[in-house]
């Protein structure tokens, strides 16, 4: 009888709908955060900070799939998300010009890619259909400063829908490189 009560009780726990996904328990009050996630994904842990804190979040998809099982308590929400984003290679979070009392006190979050290189799909999508993906994905990873800049200066010709050449020149090791991601950083979150 037990074998067949535990065998019914799984079966309803596996039905449920959104466990499958993790459990995640998301409060945001005060630029504070309490989170109980249980082998949620950091996506999907970003999906309910964007529905609980009112807030844009961009490049979520580029995060590691990997369930993780956090518990924060009473913290920052700048402490929750470096936790949260450790496997990024950063993110940049907008404040919000007047707070909202039960939302997030950051308007959008961008994250950055753990890597700098940017991917020859990436690439066309961001710069267009026209230009040869390899030449592009090149581009974002040669070794000349130069040719990083006109890559980022072709994707400025035409954005698309894709930010990942910008938030990949982010990170550049070159300072030029780095300020002109800025700039058309800038651009684009004005645009949103």
């Amino acid at each position: 009888m037990r074998t067949l009560i535990a065998m019914v009780v799984v079966a309803v726990v596996i039905e449920m709908p959104g466990l499958a996904d993790g459990a995640i328990q998301l409060t945001i009050s005060g630029g504070r955060v309490w989170l109980v996630a249980t082998e949620a994904t950091a996506g999907h842990i970003l999906a309910e900070w964007a529905r609980v804190g009112q807030t844009q979040i961009l490049n979520a998809d580029r995060l590691s799939s990997d369930p993780l099982t956090l518990q924060l308590t009473n913290v920052t929400e700048q402490h929750a998300l470096e936790v949260l984003l450790r496997s990024a290679a950063g993110f940049v979070a907008v404040r919000r010009p007047v707070d909202v009392p039960s939302g997030s006190r950051f308007d959008r979050i961008l994250i950055l890619p753990s890597s700098p290189a940017v991917s020859a799909a990436a690439a066309t999508a961001a710069i267009g259909p026209a230009a040869s993906a390899g030449a592009l994905a090149d581009a974002g990873t040669d070794p000349d400063p130069e040719a990083r800049l006109t890559a980022l200066e072709a994707w400025a010709r035409d954005p698309g829908e894709s930010l990942d050449p910008v938030t990949s020149a982010l990170v550049d090791p070159d300072e030029r490189v780095r300020a002109r991601a800025q700039e058309l950083f800038e651009e684009a979150l004005a645009r949103f």
